[in-house]
This record gives C-alpha cells, structure tokens and sequence, in this order.
C-alpha cells in the first residue's frame, strides 16, 4: 500500500515538473466570425453535420489553417498577425475535404473518411481525384502523396498501408493502379517502388530516404516519433517507445479544434473559447529534444 502511495505521489510529482517545463505561447488569435481575419466555428450543429478548422504545418514549416465554414484555405502571417486566403475549396465535397489535409511543398491533399482522395497543387489546379476507396468501403486513417514518385499512399483503420500509383482524373485508370496492402508492403519490400522507400517494425511504418513519415498526429525526427494526446482538459505528449514525454493541462474554458507538429518538433494546437469567441493558436516549444529544434533551424 504504501509502494502504491508512493508512486503515485511521483507520478503527480513528475507532472508538475512537465507541467512547469513546458514553454506555452499563445502564437496567434482571431475572433470567431465570418469576416476577413476571422475564423469560423458553429456551437450548434445538425447530425452529420462537420464544423471548425484544422490546422496543418508543411515540412517547411509553413502553418496553413483550413476553415471548414467559410471553405477557406489560410496560411498565416505571425509577423503581421494575419491570415492570407490561399484558395477557396468550396468546389471540393464536403464530406471529402471537412475532414483533414496534408501539406507538402508544392501541394495540398485532402481526404476523408468516406474514402476519397483530391489533390490541388499550388497553382490551385486538382492533379487528382479518386471515390474508387469510397466504392470500396475502405475508410482512410491518414494519406500521403509523394511528388516524386508520383505515388499516394493511405492508412486505413486498421493501420493497412495501400497505395495508388499515378493517380490522376481517370477513375478507370486509378482503379487499375490501386495496390492491396500486401501489394503495396511487397512493391516497396522488393525496392519496386524505389530505394526510398523502405518498412519499419511493422507493415505501416513507411520510411522515406531512412527516416520514419509522419502519420497522423505524429512528428518523425531522428527515427523517434512523438504523439500527441489530448482527452478533455489535458494534453500528454509520448515517444514511439511509449514514454511520456509531457503531460500539460489545456488552458481553462479552451476548447481543441485541432492540433499538428512542426518539423523542428514544436506541438501547435488551436482552441475556441465560447466565452470570449476567440480562437487561438498555441504553441509548446520543443523542450524535450532542444537539440534537434536548433539543427531544424540551422538549416
């Protein structure tokens, strides 16, 4: 009994030292509104019905916020405390683009749990489009287009890796590019789809050029991935190893929207307060792996 005391007490202990640690900093706010710099979340929604904005932070480290509402596309000006219009998707389904999206470097993916892929690069232009997924009721988890080779590849919700090879407009075609999971697993385990791509530990762990990809919401840096967790109130970072790395409470009467890691490791998350109808996007610094934060920036 008195083991079981102990260890809890030094478990609170060693949250508070996390909680203290932790290098917080309201990044950036805007009032939740329809008008220009301004935000958009709804309080009261209709079933089915899909609010609110996802933030998203490209490998160089650009931060974009996609507002579901308004079908806006930001990417923000910390200097001037701004958000700048990308493109309006208002041409994109909703069910396909209120989900999520990645940002790579020349090019936005969206996708959505319905199984539909799109893609628009940054000319504004849609490279590819593709609902054989949905036809097949495969549900995606998260999504990845390689520009260089010209592959996408998707987890479903069984953490299954699948592939497209060239997608493009023509149903037809994609359908007959699709690779099954054990297809994709053998094409890159084979060295089929090129020497950088390889597998680690598991069927789902895609490394690019000897470093883990980021899948959801997790950051690949130095073949360590670090996770973040957010239930109610808290936020409760771990390594791939399962180790916690910080535990932080959310600031009180702040509500999480969404959440991504910046390539030097920084978590970034964005909370409504209903109180003050405000947005605001957070930062915790990279405290944990400080080393790797400044070689990020170095470059």
């Amino acid at each position: 009994m008195k083991k079981l005391v102990f260890i809890l007490i030094f478990n609170i202990i060693l949250f508070k030292i996390w909680s203290e640690d932790v290098q917080l900093t309201k990044f950036l706010t805007f009032k939740n509104g329809t008008g220009e710099n301004e935000l958009q979340i709804r309080n009261q929604l209709d079933i089915d019905d899909i609010t609110g904005n996802v933030i998203k932070i490209s490998p160089k480290g650009e931060i974009f916020i996609h507002c579901r509402d308004k079908h806006e596309m930001y990417s923000t000006d910390v200097e001037n405390k701004k958000l700048i219009p990308v493109f309006n998707s208002k041409f994109l389904p909703d069910e396909t683009f209120a989900i999520f999206f990645d940002a790579s470097e020349n090019s936005f993916l969206f996708m959505g749990y319905s199984g539909r892929l799109y893609l628009i690069d940054k000319n504004y232009n849609l490279k590819f489009k593709t609902e054989i997924l949905h036809n097949m009721d495969i549900i995606i988890e998260a999504a990845y287009y390689d520009e260089e080779t010209d592959i996408v590849f998707f987890l479903d919700r069984d953490d299954n890796l699948h592939s497209i090879i060239h997608p493009g407009l023509n149903e037809v075609k994609n359908k007959a590019n699709y690779r099954t999971s054990s297809e994709t697993q053998n094409l890159i385990l084979s060295g089929a789809y090129g020497e950088k791509f390889s597998l680690a530990d598991n069927e789902y762990k895609l490394v690019i050029n000897g470093e883990l990809y980021r899948w959801k919401n997790a950051i690949a840096y130095d073949n360590n991935i670090t996770v973040i967790n957010y239930y109610l109130s808290y936020i409760n970072v771990f390594d791939g190893k399962k180790r916690q790395r910080f535990y932080y409470n959310i600031p009180e009467d702040e509500e999480v929207e969404s959440h991504d890691f910046h390539p030097c490791g920084d978590a970034y998350f964005l909370t409504i307060n209903w109180s003050t109808n405000t947005h605001t996007l957070w930062r915790i610094e990279n405290t944990w792996d400080s080393e790797w934060r400044e070689q990020w920036y170095n470059k």
